[in-house]
Protein backbone atom coordinates (compact mmCIF):
# COMPACT_ATOMS: atom_id res chain seq x y z
CA UNK A 1 0.00 0.00 0.00
CA UNK A 2 1.39 3.57 -0.39
CA UNK A 3 0.60 6.63 0.65
CA UNK A 4 -0.25 8.59 -2.50
CA UNK A 5 -1.37 12.20 -0.08
CA UNK A 6 -2.14 13.00 3.30
CA UNK A 7 -4.70 10.97 5.00
CA UNK A 8 -4.89 8.72 2.14
CA UNK A 9 -3.94 5.61 0.85
CA UNK A 10 -4.38 5.60 -3.14
CA UNK A 11 -4.33 1.84 -4.44
CA UNK A 12 -3.56 2.34 -8.20
CA UNK A 13 -5.05 -0.63 -10.86
CA UNK A 14 -4.07 -0.84 -14.17
CA UNK A 15 -6.90 -3.00 -14.75
CA UNK A 16 -8.03 -2.23 -18.18
CA UNK A 17 -11.33 -3.49 -20.72
CA UNK A 18 -9.52 -4.64 -23.80
CA UNK A 19 -11.28 -4.50 -26.86
CA UNK A 20 -11.79 -6.55 -29.50
CA UNK A 21 -9.65 -4.80 -31.96
CA UNK A 22 -5.77 -6.06 -32.00
CA UNK A 23 -3.87 -3.08 -29.67
CA UNK A 24 -6.76 -1.08 -28.57
CA UNK A 25 -7.25 -0.72 -24.57
CA UNK A 26 -10.27 0.99 -23.69
CA UNK A 27 -9.78 2.47 -19.89
CA UNK A 28 -12.69 1.52 -17.54
CA UNK A 29 -13.45 4.83 -16.95
CA UNK A 30 -15.49 5.38 -19.93
CA UNK A 31 -17.91 3.19 -17.94
CA UNK A 32 -17.21 4.34 -15.04
CA UNK A 33 -16.97 7.85 -14.94
CA UNK A 34 -19.44 9.80 -13.39
CA UNK A 35 -19.65 12.85 -15.43
CA UNK A 36 -20.41 14.25 -18.37
CA UNK A 37 -18.67 13.03 -21.45
CA UNK A 38 -17.22 13.71 -25.28
CA UNK A 39 -18.85 16.60 -27.05
CA UNK A 40 -20.58 17.67 -23.78
CA UNK A 41 -17.80 18.38 -22.29
CA UNK A 42 -17.47 21.51 -24.25
CA UNK A 43 -20.67 22.75 -23.53
CA UNK A 44 -19.87 22.68 -19.56
CA UNK A 45 -19.32 26.08 -18.56
CA UNK A 46 -16.60 26.72 -15.71
CA UNK A 47 -18.81 27.56 -13.11
CA UNK A 48 -20.72 24.06 -13.34
CA UNK A 49 -19.85 20.53 -11.51
CA UNK A 50 -19.94 17.66 -12.89
CA UNK A 51 -23.41 15.72 -12.77
CA UNK A 52 -23.41 11.88 -12.32
CA UNK A 53 -25.77 10.70 -15.04
CA UNK A 54 -24.43 7.43 -15.61
CA UNK A 55 -26.42 4.66 -14.56
CA UNK A 56 -24.68 1.54 -14.02
CA UNK A 57 -21.35 0.20 -13.30
CA UNK A 58 -19.84 -2.73 -14.44
CA UNK A 59 -18.87 -5.33 -11.55
CA UNK A 60 -15.92 -6.30 -13.83
CA UNK A 61 -14.23 -3.16 -12.78
CA UNK A 62 -11.28 -5.03 -10.80
CA UNK A 63 -9.64 -2.95 -7.57
CA UNK A 64 -7.32 -3.84 -4.74
CA UNK A 65 -8.68 -4.39 -1.55
CA UNK A 66 -10.87 -1.54 0.34
CA UNK A 67 -8.57 0.82 2.25
CA UNK A 68 -8.57 1.55 5.60
CA UNK A 69 -5.78 3.81 7.45
CA UNK A 70 -4.63 1.74 9.56
CA UNK A 71 -1.45 1.75 12.39
CA UNK A 72 0.59 -0.33 15.07
CA UNK A 73 2.37 -2.79 14.12
CA UNK A 74 0.82 -4.51 11.00
CA UNK A 75 0.15 -1.45 9.20
CA UNK A 76 2.59 -2.82 6.22
CA UNK A 77 -0.22 -5.46 5.52
CA UNK A 78 -3.26 -3.37 5.93
CA UNK A 79 -3.85 -5.10 9.39
CA UNK A 80 -5.58 -3.12 12.03
CA UNK A 81 -3.39 -3.71 15.77
CA UNK A 82 -5.75 -6.29 17.49
CA UNK A 83 -6.29 -5.55 21.03
CA UNK A 84 -2.97 -5.69 23.48
CA UNK A 85 -0.99 -6.11 20.56
CA UNK A 86 -0.43 -2.40 20.09
CA UNK A 87 3.15 -2.91 21.45
CA UNK A 88 3.99 -6.17 19.35
CA UNK A 89 7.14 -5.76 17.82
CA UNK A 90 7.71 -7.81 13.89
CA UNK A 91 11.15 -7.15 13.76
CA UNK A 92 13.93 -7.11 16.54
CA UNK A 93 16.60 -7.79 13.85
CA UNK A 94 19.27 -5.15 12.81
CA UNK A 95 20.35 -4.62 9.08
CA UNK A 96 23.56 -6.45 10.06
CA UNK A 97 21.78 -9.05 11.81
CA UNK A 98 19.60 -9.49 8.13
CA UNK A 99 22.47 -9.61 5.69
CA UNK A 100 25.16 -11.96 7.52
CA UNK A 101 28.20 -12.37 5.20
CA UNK A 102 31.09 -14.77 5.30
CA UNK A 103 34.95 -14.25 4.88
CA UNK A 104 35.31 -14.55 0.55
CA UNK A 105 38.13 -16.78 1.10
CA UNK A 106 39.70 -19.06 4.19
CA UNK A 107 42.26 -21.34 4.49
CA UNK A 108 44.38 -22.84 7.54
CA UNK A 109 47.26 -21.21 8.41
CA UNK A 110 50.11 -23.01 6.60
CA UNK A 111 53.14 -23.95 8.88
CA UNK A 112 51.68 -21.84 12.28
CA UNK A 113 54.28 -20.70 14.62
CA UNK A 114 54.09 -22.22 18.28
CA UNK A 115 54.94 -19.47 19.83
CA UNK A 116 54.86 -15.52 18.98
CA UNK A 117 57.64 -14.24 16.48
CA UNK A 118 57.67 -10.76 15.81
CA UNK A 119 57.42 -9.91 12.29
CA UNK A 120 56.90 -13.85 11.04
CA UNK A 121 53.31 -14.24 12.55
CA UNK A 122 50.62 -14.57 9.99
CA UNK A 123 49.14 -11.25 11.07
CA UNK A 124 52.08 -9.53 9.93
CA UNK A 125 51.26 -10.52 6.13
CA UNK A 126 47.64 -10.88 5.84
CA UNK A 127 44.85 -8.33 6.78
CA UNK A 128 43.17 -9.53 9.86
CA UNK A 129 39.21 -9.66 9.38
CA UNK A 130 37.50 -7.06 10.87
CA UNK A 131 36.36 -8.18 14.89
CA UNK A 132 39.33 -9.61 15.88
CA UNK A 133 43.35 -7.68 16.91
CA UNK A 134 46.18 -8.85 16.15
CA UNK A 135 46.60 -10.60 20.38
CA UNK A 136 43.94 -12.45 18.77
CA UNK A 137 45.39 -13.72 16.03
CA UNK A 138 47.99 -14.33 17.05
CA UNK A 139 46.41 -16.89 19.65
CA UNK A 140 44.49 -18.63 16.90
CA UNK A 141 47.96 -19.28 14.95
CA UNK A 142 49.54 -20.59 18.16
CA UNK A 143 46.81 -22.76 19.02
CA UNK A 144 46.37 -24.17 15.46
CA UNK A 145 50.20 -25.16 15.95
CA UNK A 146 49.42 -27.13 19.17
CA UNK A 147 46.28 -28.67 17.64
CA UNK A 148 48.43 -29.69 14.41
CA UNK A 149 51.44 -31.28 16.61
CA UNK A 150 50.72 -34.89 17.72
CA UNK A 151 53.43 -34.68 20.93
CA UNK A 152 51.22 -32.11 22.69
CA UNK A 153 48.30 -34.01 23.42
CA UNK A 154 47.29 -32.36 26.61
CA UNK A 155 46.90 -29.66 24.97
CA UNK A 156 43.90 -30.56 23.49
CA UNK A 157 40.71 -29.97 25.34
CA UNK A 158 38.94 -32.45 23.42
CA UNK A 159 39.67 -34.28 20.59
CA UNK A 160 38.79 -33.25 16.87
CA UNK A 161 38.95 -29.59 17.89
CA UNK A 162 39.91 -26.83 15.43
CA UNK A 163 40.55 -23.39 15.67
CA UNK A 164 40.22 -21.14 12.37
CA UNK A 165 42.62 -17.72 12.26
CA UNK A 166 41.95 -15.41 13.39
CA UNK A 167 39.51 -16.40 16.11
CA UNK A 168 41.24 -18.09 18.89
CA UNK A 169 38.11 -20.13 19.86
CA UNK A 170 38.02 -23.99 19.25
CA UNK A 171 35.26 -25.41 18.03
CA UNK A 172 35.28 -29.57 18.44
CA UNK A 173 33.01 -32.81 17.34
CA UNK A 174 29.49 -32.48 15.72
CA UNK A 175 29.34 -29.08 15.95
CA UNK A 176 32.91 -28.59 13.86
CA UNK A 177 31.03 -31.06 11.50
CA UNK A 178 28.70 -28.90 10.84
CA UNK A 179 30.25 -25.96 10.68
CA UNK A 180 32.54 -26.87 8.05
CA UNK A 181 30.05 -28.77 6.22
CA UNK A 182 27.59 -25.06 5.77
CA UNK A 183 31.22 -23.46 5.11
CA UNK A 184 33.20 -22.52 7.83
CA UNK A 185 34.59 -18.87 8.11
CA UNK A 186 32.59 -18.59 4.60
CA UNK A 187 29.23 -19.68 5.18
CA UNK A 188 26.75 -17.02 7.39
CA UNK A 189 28.27 -17.98 10.50
CA UNK A 190 31.82 -15.91 9.71
CA UNK A 191 33.81 -16.75 12.54
CA UNK A 192 33.61 -18.63 16.29
CA UNK A 193 33.41 -16.03 19.06
CA UNK A 194 33.02 -18.61 21.83
CA UNK A 195 34.72 -21.89 22.68
CA UNK A 196 32.04 -24.52 22.76
CA UNK A 197 30.20 -24.28 26.10
CA UNK A 198 27.26 -27.02 28.15
CA UNK A 199 23.68 -25.33 28.03
CA UNK A 200 21.95 -25.10 31.20
CA UNK A 201 20.68 -28.38 30.53
CA UNK A 202 24.32 -30.05 31.16
CA UNK A 203 23.36 -31.88 28.02
CA UNK A 204 23.31 -30.08 24.67
CA UNK A 205 26.26 -28.13 23.87
CA UNK A 206 26.91 -24.68 21.79
CA UNK A 207 29.34 -22.97 19.71
CA UNK A 208 28.21 -19.43 19.45
CA UNK A 209 29.77 -17.69 16.10
CA UNK A 210 29.67 -13.86 14.99
CA UNK A 211 26.19 -14.00 12.81
CA UNK A 212 24.55 -16.83 14.64
CA UNK A 213 24.77 -20.69 16.67
CA UNK A 214 25.33 -23.92 16.37
CA UNK A 215 23.23 -25.72 18.86
CA UNK A 216 23.64 -29.25 19.56
CA UNK A 217 21.52 -31.92 21.43
CA UNK A 218 21.95 -36.12 20.93
CA UNK A 219 18.55 -36.30 20.31
CA UNK A 220 18.56 -33.69 17.36
CA UNK A 221 22.08 -33.52 16.23
CA UNK A 222 23.84 -30.36 15.59
CA UNK A 223 22.13 -27.56 13.64
CA UNK A 224 22.91 -24.03 12.48
CA UNK A 225 20.44 -20.63 13.97
CA UNK A 226 20.64 -17.41 12.63
CA UNK A 227 20.84 -13.97 14.68
CA UNK A 228 17.28 -13.37 13.32
CA UNK A 229 15.75 -16.71 14.35
CA UNK A 230 17.75 -16.41 17.64
CA UNK A 231 15.89 -13.49 18.33
CA UNK A 232 12.10 -15.85 18.40
CA UNK A 233 14.31 -18.28 20.30
CA UNK A 234 15.24 -16.20 22.74
CA UNK A 235 11.70 -14.44 23.87
CA UNK A 236 10.72 -17.48 24.08
CA UNK A 237 13.66 -19.19 26.78
CA UNK A 238 15.73 -20.72 24.17
CA UNK A 239 15.71 -24.37 24.56
CA UNK A 240 14.03 -24.13 27.80
CA UNK A 241 11.36 -22.64 27.00
CA UNK A 242 8.41 -24.37 24.49
CA UNK A 243 10.13 -24.18 21.43
CA UNK A 244 13.30 -26.91 22.80
CA UNK A 245 16.05 -27.74 20.52
CA UNK A 246 16.13 -27.00 16.67
CA UNK A 247 15.59 -29.97 14.42
CA UNK A 248 16.50 -28.51 11.14
CA UNK A 249 18.90 -25.44 10.38
CA UNK A 250 17.56 -22.66 8.73
CA UNK A 251 15.63 -23.47 5.30
CA UNK A 252 15.76 -21.10 2.27
CA UNK A 253 12.27 -21.17 1.22
CA UNK A 254 12.96 -18.10 -1.45
CA UNK A 255 12.78 -14.07 -1.13
CA UNK A 256 14.38 -13.97 1.65
CA UNK A 257 12.10 -16.33 3.68
CA UNK A 258 13.39 -19.00 5.90
CA UNK A 259 12.15 -21.50 8.20
CA UNK A 260 13.23 -23.35 10.95
CA UNK A 261 12.44 -26.70 13.21
CA UNK A 262 12.11 -26.65 16.50
CA UNK A 263 10.82 -29.51 19.21
CA UNK A 264 7.86 -27.34 20.29
CA UNK A 265 7.26 -25.42 17.32
CA UNK A 266 8.38 -23.73 13.86
CA UNK A 267 10.03 -20.40 13.23
CA UNK A 268 9.84 -18.06 10.39
CA UNK A 269 12.00 -15.53 9.21
CA UNK A 270 11.93 -12.72 6.52
CA UNK A 271 15.57 -11.15 5.91
CA UNK A 272 14.49 -8.47 3.35
CA UNK A 273 12.10 -5.60 3.69
CA UNK A 274 9.41 -5.48 5.80
CA UNK A 275 11.44 -7.55 7.75
CA UNK A 276 9.96 -10.15 10.30
CA UNK A 277 10.48 -12.87 13.28
CA UNK A 278 7.71 -15.30 14.05
CA UNK A 279 7.13 -18.73 15.64
CA UNK A 280 3.68 -20.46 15.20
CA UNK A 281 2.98 -23.93 16.43
CA UNK A 282 0.12 -26.37 17.49
CA UNK A 283 -3.92 -26.03 16.18
CA UNK A 284 -2.87 -22.56 14.36
CA UNK A 285 0.36 -24.22 12.64
CA UNK A 286 -1.96 -27.20 11.59
CA UNK A 287 -4.52 -25.49 10.34
CA UNK A 288 -2.33 -22.78 8.70
CA UNK A 289 -0.80 -25.93 6.71
CA UNK A 290 -4.04 -27.21 6.21
CA UNK A 291 -4.72 -24.37 4.03
CA UNK A 292 -1.48 -24.51 1.89
CA UNK A 293 0.71 -22.74 4.27
CA UNK A 294 2.61 -19.90 2.93
CA UNK A 295 1.07 -20.70 -0.68
CA UNK A 296 -2.57 -20.13 0.33
CA UNK A 297 -3.97 -16.35 1.12
CA UNK A 298 -2.66 -15.90 4.82
CA UNK A 299 0.79 -15.98 3.08
CA UNK A 300 3.60 -16.06 5.75
CA UNK A 301 3.36 -15.79 9.76
CA UNK A 302 4.41 -12.03 11.23
CA UNK A 303 3.94 -12.32 14.62
CA UNK A 304 4.29 -14.95 17.10
CA UNK A 305 0.99 -16.90 18.31
CA UNK A 306 0.31 -14.28 20.81
CA UNK A 307 -2.81 -14.42 23.65
CA UNK A 308 -5.96 -12.28 23.36
CA UNK A 309 -6.64 -9.93 26.42
CA UNK A 310 -8.94 -12.10 27.94
CA UNK A 311 -6.43 -15.01 28.54
CA UNK A 312 -9.02 -17.71 26.13
CA UNK A 313 -8.38 -16.91 22.58
CA UNK A 314 -4.67 -17.50 20.98
CA UNK A 315 -3.91 -16.29 17.23
CA UNK A 316 -0.98 -15.12 14.67
CA UNK A 317 -1.12 -12.09 12.17
CA UNK A 318 0.04 -13.30 8.43
CA UNK A 319 0.74 -11.32 5.70
CA UNK A 320 -3.17 -11.60 4.47
CA UNK A 321 -4.93 -12.27 7.54
CA UNK A 322 -4.97 -14.39 11.09
CA UNK A 323 -5.83 -17.23 12.70
CA UNK A 324 -7.79 -17.17 15.53
CA UNK A 325 -8.01 -20.60 18.13
CA UNK A 326 -10.04 -20.48 21.28
CA UNK A 327 -10.39 -24.37 23.03
CA UNK A 328 -14.65 -24.47 22.22
CA UNK A 329 -14.26 -23.61 18.78
CA UNK A 330 -10.98 -24.39 17.14
CA UNK A 331 -8.41 -22.46 14.93
CA UNK A 332 -10.08 -20.83 12.03
CA UNK A 333 -8.70 -18.11 9.30
CA UNK A 334 -10.40 -14.61 9.57
CA UNK A 335 -9.26 -12.64 6.49
CA UNK A 336 -10.58 -9.54 4.13
CA UNK A 337 -13.09 -8.37 3.89
CA UNK A 338 -14.77 -10.22 6.56
CA UNK A 339 -11.05 -9.09 9.41
CA UNK A 340 -12.00 -5.33 7.96
CA UNK A 341 -15.41 -5.60 9.16
CA UNK A 342 -14.63 -7.55 12.33
CA UNK A 343 -11.34 -5.19 13.58
CA UNK A 344 -13.21 -2.29 12.99
CA UNK A 345 -16.30 -3.55 15.19
CA UNK A 346 -13.75 -4.35 18.20
CA UNK A 347 -12.10 -8.15 17.08
CA UNK A 348 -13.03 -10.56 20.00
CA UNK A 349 -14.09 -7.77 22.04
CA UNK A 350 -16.88 -7.08 19.88
CA UNK A 351 -20.74 -8.60 19.49
CA UNK A 352 -19.13 -10.88 17.32
CA UNK A 353 -17.05 -12.40 20.08
CA UNK A 354 -14.62 -14.98 18.12
CA UNK A 355 -14.94 -16.81 14.98
CA UNK A 356 -16.90 -20.47 15.21
CA UNK A 357 -16.23 -21.27 11.54
CA UNK A 358 -14.08 -20.78 8.60
CA UNK A 359 -15.04 -17.75 5.90
CA UNK A 360 -17.49 -18.92 3.44
CA UNK A 361 -17.50 -17.21 -0.34
CA UNK A 362 -21.51 -16.63 -2.07
CA UNK A 363 -21.74 -14.20 -4.93
CA UNK A 364 -20.81 -10.74 -3.92
CA UNK A 365 -19.72 -11.03 -0.02
CA UNK A 366 -17.93 -13.35 2.01
CA UNK A 367 -19.53 -14.52 5.23
CA UNK A 368 -18.03 -15.88 8.60
CA UNK A 369 -19.82 -17.49 11.90
CA UNK A 370 -18.82 -15.71 15.04
CA UNK A 371 -19.68 -16.40 18.45
CA UNK A 372 -22.50 -13.60 18.23
CA UNK A 373 -23.49 -14.33 15.20
CA UNK A 374 -22.74 -13.91 11.23
CA UNK A 375 -20.30 -11.21 9.67
CA UNK A 376 -21.12 -10.94 5.95
CA UNK A 377 -18.99 -8.91 4.29
CA UNK A 378 -18.70 -7.63 0.72
CA UNK A 379 -15.98 -8.50 -1.85
CA UNK A 380 -13.28 -6.08 -2.41
CA UNK A 381 -13.05 -6.69 -6.18
CA UNK A 382 -15.20 -5.63 -8.74
CA UNK A 383 -15.74 -1.63 -6.45
CA UNK A 384 -16.51 1.15 -8.66
CA UNK A 385 -14.04 4.03 -7.48
CA UNK A 386 -10.53 2.66 -7.28
CA UNK A 387 -8.21 4.43 -5.55
CA UNK A 388 -10.76 7.15 -4.66
CA UNK A 389 -12.16 5.15 -1.92
CA UNK A 390 -11.38 7.10 1.18
CA UNK A 391 -10.14 10.52 1.79
CA UNK A 392 -9.35 12.51 -1.40
CA UNK A 393 -7.95 16.19 -1.97
CA UNK A 394 -9.10 19.07 -3.65
CA UNK A 395 -6.91 19.87 -6.59
CA UNK A 396 -7.21 22.96 -8.93
CA UNK A 397 -8.39 22.91 -12.50
CA UNK A 398 -9.11 25.52 -15.42
CA UNK A 399 -12.51 23.17 -15.87
CA UNK A 400 -15.17 20.96 -14.56
CA UNK A 401 -14.54 18.58 -17.71
CA UNK A 402 -10.69 18.38 -17.03
CA UNK A 403 -11.57 17.61 -13.69
CA UNK A 404 -13.75 15.05 -14.70
CA UNK A 405 -11.25 13.44 -16.95
CA UNK A 406 -8.46 13.87 -14.61
CA UNK A 407 -10.74 11.65 -11.37
CA UNK A 408 -11.76 8.96 -14.41
CA UNK A 409 -8.42 7.95 -15.38
CA UNK A 410 -7.29 8.07 -11.53
CA UNK A 411 -10.25 5.67 -11.26
CA UNK A 412 -9.15 3.76 -14.29
CA UNK A 413 -5.66 3.45 -12.71
CA UNK A 414 -3.64 5.31 -15.37
CA UNK A 415 -2.74 7.98 -12.74
CA UNK A 416 -2.09 8.73 -9.41
CA UNK A 417 -3.36 11.56 -7.11
CA UNK A 418 -0.41 13.37 -6.68
CA UNK A 419 1.33 13.69 -2.96
CA UNK A 420 1.27 17.74 -2.35
CA UNK A 421 5.04 18.19 -3.91
CA UNK A 422 4.77 15.89 -6.72
CA UNK A 423 4.30 15.97 -10.18
CA UNK A 424 2.44 13.46 -12.06
CA UNK A 425 1.38 13.14 -15.78
CA UNK A 426 -2.28 15.15 -15.87
CA UNK A 427 -2.01 16.75 -12.27
CA UNK A 428 1.89 18.05 -13.23
CA UNK A 429 1.90 21.63 -11.50
CA UNK A 430 -1.84 21.43 -10.05
CA UNK A 431 -2.36 23.03 -6.78
CA UNK A 432 -4.34 21.25 -3.38
CA UNK A 433 -6.84 23.13 -2.37
CA UNK A 434 -7.47 23.79 0.89
CA UNK A 435 -9.80 20.83 2.09
CA UNK A 436 -10.70 17.57 1.59
CA UNK A 437 -13.84 14.95 0.64
CA UNK A 438 -14.33 11.92 2.70
CA UNK A 439 -17.88 9.96 2.69
CA UNK A 440 -19.65 8.17 5.32
CA UNK A 441 -20.71 4.64 4.74
CA UNK A 442 -23.53 4.18 3.16
CA UNK A 443 -26.74 3.16 6.35
CA UNK A 444 -30.38 3.42 7.33
CA UNK A 445 -31.74 6.48 7.92
CA UNK A 446 -34.86 7.02 9.83
CA UNK A 447 -35.78 10.48 9.29
CA UNK A 448 -39.19 10.16 7.79
CA UNK A 449 -41.78 8.26 8.08
CA UNK A 450 -40.22 6.25 5.63
CA UNK A 451 -37.19 3.45 5.82
CA UNK A 452 -34.24 5.25 3.60
CA UNK A 453 -30.98 4.55 3.16
CA UNK A 454 -28.10 7.45 2.86
CA UNK A 455 -24.51 8.68 3.54
CA UNK A 456 -23.06 12.16 4.34
CA UNK A 457 -20.32 13.43 2.43
CA UNK A 458 -17.81 15.50 4.14
CA UNK A 459 -16.13 18.48 2.56
CA UNK A 460 -13.21 19.62 5.72
CA UNK A 461 -10.54 22.87 5.31
CA UNK A 462 -8.64 24.34 7.00
CA UNK A 463 -9.92 27.79 6.13
CA UNK A 464 -13.34 28.58 5.61
CA UNK A 465 -13.96 28.81 1.73
CA UNK A 466 -16.01 31.29 -0.72
CA UNK A 467 -18.66 28.22 -1.58
CA UNK A 468 -18.97 24.61 -1.55
CA UNK A 469 -21.29 22.17 -3.70
CA UNK A 470 -21.61 18.55 -3.25
CA UNK A 471 -23.55 16.87 -5.69
CA UNK A 472 -23.98 13.32 -4.69
CA UNK A 473 -25.08 9.99 -6.17
CA UNK A 474 -26.02 6.50 -4.65
CA UNK A 475 -25.29 3.13 -6.60
CA UNK A 476 -26.90 0.20 -5.39
CA UNK A 477 -25.87 -3.39 -6.77
CA UNK A 478 -28.46 -4.95 -8.74
CA UNK A 479 -27.37 -8.27 -10.56
CA UNK A 480 -23.80 -7.60 -12.26
CA UNK A 481 -24.23 -4.14 -12.27
CA UNK A 482 -23.66 -0.71 -9.73
CA UNK A 483 -27.16 0.87 -10.83
CA UNK A 484 -28.24 4.62 -9.55
CA UNK A 485 -30.88 5.29 -6.58
CA UNK A 486 -33.90 6.65 -8.79
CA UNK A 487 -35.17 9.47 -6.21
CA UNK A 488 -32.06 10.18 -4.12
CA UNK A 489 -33.24 13.36 -2.02
CA UNK A 490 -30.31 15.97 -1.86
CA UNK A 491 -28.14 14.97 -5.04
CA UNK A 492 -27.14 18.72 -5.47
CA UNK A 493 -26.27 20.53 -2.62
CA UNK A 494 -25.03 23.93 -2.83
CA UNK A 495 -24.75 24.98 0.51
CA UNK A 496 -23.97 22.12 3.04
CA UNK A 497 -24.16 22.62 6.97
CA UNK A 498 -21.15 24.41 8.38
CA UNK A 499 -19.69 23.68 11.23
CA UNK A 500 -16.61 24.79 13.17
CA UNK A 501 -14.35 22.80 15.15
CA UNK A 502 -10.91 23.98 16.40
CA UNK A 503 -9.59 20.75 18.28
CA UNK A 504 -9.54 19.43 14.64
CA UNK A 505 -6.58 19.54 12.72
CA UNK A 506 -9.33 20.33 9.45
CA UNK A 507 -11.90 22.83 11.80
CA UNK A 508 -14.15 24.15 8.53
CA UNK A 509 -16.72 20.97 8.09
CA UNK A 510 -19.37 21.16 5.61
CA UNK A 511 -21.77 18.18 6.07
CA UNK A 512 -24.49 17.45 3.66
CA UNK A 513 -27.21 15.82 5.85
CA UNK A 514 -30.39 14.95 3.54
CA UNK A 515 -28.71 12.84 1.33
CA UNK A 516 -30.78 9.58 1.19
CA UNK A 517 -33.18 7.18 -0.85
CA UNK A 518 -36.74 5.73 0.70
CA UNK A 519 -36.92 2.08 0.87
CA UNK A 520 -39.92 0.31 -0.51
CA UNK A 521 -39.01 -3.30 1.25
CA UNK A 522 -36.35 -4.75 3.33
CA UNK A 523 -33.79 -6.80 1.13
CA UNK A 524 -30.15 -6.94 1.88
CA UNK A 525 -28.50 -4.49 -0.60
CA UNK A 526 -25.35 -3.67 -1.46
CA UNK A 527 -24.28 0.51 -1.60
CA UNK A 528 -21.96 2.86 -2.22
CA UNK A 529 -22.05 6.28 -2.29
CA UNK A 530 -20.33 8.71 -4.96
CA UNK A 531 -19.55 12.71 -3.90
CA UNK A 532 -18.13 15.37 -6.49
CA UNK A 533 -17.05 18.15 -4.75
CA UNK A 534 -16.22 21.72 -5.63
CA UNK A 535 -14.85 24.50 -3.91
CA UNK A 536 -14.10 28.15 -4.43
CA UNK A 537 -11.65 30.22 -2.79
CA UNK A 538 -10.05 33.33 -3.06
CA UNK A 539 -7.41 31.96 -5.19
CA UNK A 540 -9.08 29.25 -6.90
CA UNK A 541 -11.78 26.81 -8.12
CA UNK A 542 -10.69 23.20 -6.62
CA UNK A 543 -12.38 19.73 -7.38
CA UNK A 544 -12.60 16.10 -6.00
CA UNK A 545 -14.20 12.82 -6.38
CA UNK A 546 -14.47 10.38 -3.73
CA UNK A 547 -16.32 6.99 -2.87
CA UNK A 548 -17.55 5.56 0.46
CA UNK A 549 -16.52 2.05 1.35
CA UNK A 550 -19.25 -0.62 0.41
CA UNK A 551 -22.21 -1.15 3.14
CA UNK A 552 -24.87 -3.87 2.98
CA UNK A 553 -28.40 -2.26 4.42
CA UNK A 554 -31.76 -3.90 4.56
CA UNK A 555 -33.48 -2.04 1.88
CA UNK A 556 -35.14 -2.72 -0.82
CA UNK A 557 -35.01 -0.25 -4.27
CA UNK A 558 -38.36 0.82 -6.24
CA UNK A 559 -38.64 -0.82 -9.24
CA UNK A 560 -36.00 -3.52 -8.49
CA UNK A 561 -38.26 -6.99 -7.41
Amino acid sequence: MKALSHKLLAFVSASLLISATPGTAVAQSSLLGSSIRDEQQSKIQASETPSADNDFYPSDHRDTASPQVVDGPFAQWGIPTPPGAEGYEVNQATNEELNPQGLKEWHPTTNPNSEVIPGQMRSDREEIPAGFDKTEADMAEIREAQLANPDTPTLNAQPGCKVYWPSPFEVCGLIKEKYDKVGGPTSFLLLPKSNELTNPDGIGKRSEFVNGYIYWHPKTGAHTVSLPAAKVWERHGWEKGFLGYPTTSDMALGNQWFKQDFQGGHVYTHNALPATQASIQGAIYDKWQSMGAQNSELGYPISDELTTPDGVGRYNVFEGGMIYWTPQHGAHPVMDPVLLDWSAAGYEKSSYGFPIGDPKEEEDFVSQNFEGGTLKSIKREGLPGGSLIGVTPYLEFSSPALAAEFFDRVEAGLEELPLEDAISLQAAGKRYGPCELSLDNPHNRKSSDFKAVGFKPHTKCKEKVLSVTHVNTLRYKYYAWWKKAPDLRGGTDNKPYYKFDKKENLPHRYTSREVEQDCVGDVETSFIGVTEGTIVTSTGTYYARAYSNPARVECKIPGNL
